[in-house]
């Protein structure tokens, strides 16, 4: 079934079934990927605290932030895709934002 310019509603539904199958859901409330972040950062072969180091965090600290990736800065955030190598902004919204 295309999407036609008279109807606008099907775009918006369409949209909206985008955005949740690239994020995970919590009671209704679209949250980042964290399993993906932890399946990319086990993948990179790079260490827990390495990556913590870099982004200027204690392991532990690391770890919290690992939980909420939402909650990194931004600049965290440019340092954890550029040493996990990751260049998609599909993948980089997938982990990070909601």
């Amino acid at each position: 079934m295309g999407l036609t310019k008279s109807d606008p509603s099907d775009m918006i539904t369409k949209v909206k079934e985008m955005e949740t199958t690239t994020t995970c859901m919590k009671g209704g409330e679209k949250v980042a990927d964290v399993q993906y972040l932890e399946d990319v950062i086990k993948g990179s072969g790079l260490k827990i605290s390495y990556l913590a180091e870099k982004c200027g965090l204690t392991r532990q600290g690391f770890r919290l932030k690992c939980k909420r990736p939402e909650s990194f800065t931004a600049a965290q955030v440019a340092t954890l895709c550029k040493e996990l190598r990751i260049t998609q902004a599909s993948t980089q919204r997938r982990i990070f934002f909601t």
